[in-house]
């Protein structure tokens, strides 16, 4: 896997793996991915409460191993916008819950309401990855947008 000539690069989520920074740079490295998407959520590597702290020393740690931290799945509060921007991670992802019996545009017109304070956000921008399309006919609980700082 890995880098290729057309500079693709290939990341992978890191939820199920609730080990150690080095562990898991020198286990992502070893299977080949460039990045990471990395949880900031209670009880894994890098938790909410300690995030301005955690996620830059993160970022050094798995940098050591060649891994890149590409996106963070977490909230989008401030201490997380402060500590991706100093850590040089350009994508928060969200989800944001859709009732199973609306499809996904009608839940489109949702999202600005639960997320809307980030784009108002000095220099922010916020889209939907309508790409999920195809996925929501599959699995209709979740909608997913993404945050770049």
């Amino acid at each position: 896997m890995g880098s290729n000539d057309m500079g693709i690069k290939f990341t992978v989520f890191t939820k199920p793996w609730k080990m150690g920074l080095p562990e898991l740079g020198q286990y992502v490295h070893g299977l080949g991915f460039d990045g990471v998407e990395l949880p900031v959520r209670p009880g894994y590597q890098v938790e909410p409460e300690q995030v301005r702290r955690d996620l830059p020393r993160a970022a050094k740690i798995l940098s050591d191993f060649g891994v890149r931290i590409s996106t963070v799945a977490g909230p989008t509060d401030e201490a997380t916008m402060e500590a991706c921007a100093e850590a040089g991670v350009p994508i928060i992802r969200i989800c944001v819950g859709a009732p199973v019996d609306h499809n996904f545009f009608s839940c489109n017109r949702r999202i600005p309401e639960g997320v809307g304070r980030i784009g108002s956000a000095p220099g922010s921008i916020w889209s939907l990855n309508r790409s999920a399309e195809p996925l929501q006919r599959l699995c209709r609980e979740w909608i997913a947008a993404t945050f770049r700082n």
